[in-house]
């Protein structure tokens, strides 16, 4: 099963709908998520049907904060447990091969009031058994400073408490190919503060 994260920062504009074609072409993800979409479910249906993924779930952005958007297709089954501002919470199976996973998609809050409850909540996620679970997203802070450049250094408290998450729920970080940062706040020189804030 290949599953495609993207951190869209709205949907509707032409250059990332452009964009989001492109990487559907590319990787052909059975299972796609848009975090930020910045609109309601109802609006992202368009492009769910003009790229021709059969099912749908969806949090609504509240105003233009926010919003998520699950998608998968055919080769797929995905039961959707619970979910929220932050995250859907799923079980997926792999049809033909009759393979459950367990799987929590996440968007990690931007500010860093009321994170501490997020990861509360998120580890009352975790399944019960010793079944596989899986955690992909934008998940807004980093393990330590390495994975940041330029700018403050980030509150320690955040990191502490994002470690404590990881360790809490013996989550193993998946690694990564391409950029070491995955976001950035797009200024030059000085300025500019990069970190890694996507993971698996």
């Amino acid at each position: 099963m290949m599953l495609l994260d993207w951190n869209c920062q709205g949907i509707g504009r032409s250059l990332t709908v452009k964009a989001l074609r492109g990487l559907l072409v590319q990787y052909g993800p059975s299972v796609m998520f848009l975090i930020e979409t910045q609109n309601r479910g109802s609006k992202v249906e368009r492009l769910r049907r003009m790229f021709r993924f059969p099912n749908a779930f969806y949090v609504d952005a509240i105003g233009k904060a926010g919003g998520l958007a699950l998608w998968w297709d055919e080769s797929t089954s995905v039961e959707v447990l619970s979910s929220s501002f932050s995250f859907i919470d799923t079980c997926i199976t792999l049809i033909e091969k009759d393979v459950r996973r367990f799987s929590t998609f996440i968007y990690g809050l931007p500010v860093r009031k009321g994170r501490v409850e997020l990861w509360e909540e998120i580890s009352s996620l975790r399944p019960s058994t010793s079944a596989i679970w899986f955690l992909v997203g934008d998940l807004n802070t980093i393990l330590s400073e390495d994975e940041k450049e330029g700018g403050r250094s980030t509150y320690r408290k955040d990191i502490e408490d994002f470690n404590a998450f990881v360790y809490h729920n013996g989550l193993l970080d998946l690694g990564f190919k391409g950029l070491t940062y995955t976001w950035s706040n797009q200024r030059m020189g000085e300025e500019e503060v990069k970190e890694k804030l996507d993971r698996a």
